[in-house]
């Protein structure tokens, strides 16, 4: 909707999941797509221009993918390290 359309809304996936579990702390389903409260709560965090918007929601997809990895996330070099719960509480 937010590419085709214009709505600003946000785009849910695992990466998604991924960046606001570990940044919010907060606790995502096993299908988080899936999950309206999910939504509601990307959605909260979205601008309401659409430009603003999609470019957004793919900073967090290039964020998810090079930084906030599944798998040994390179947190010292992640511009929400200030604010991320995982960072502060997994600093070594």
């Amino acid at each position: 909707m937010i590419f085709a359309f214009h709505e600003p809304m946000a785009l849910v996936d695992t990466n998604f999941a991924r960046v606001g579990e570990r940044v919010f702390g907060y606790n995502m389903p096993s299908q988080p797509h899936k999950s309206e409260e999910v939504y509601q709560f990307f959605d909260s965090l979205m601008p309401d221009n659409p430009g603003l918007c999609r470019a957004l929601n793919l900073a967090l997809l290039d964020l998810a993918d090079a930084i906030c990895t599944p798998s040994d996330p390179s947190c010292p070099s992640c511009p929400l390290a200030t604010s991320c719960l995982y960072w502060k509480e997994n600093r070594r």
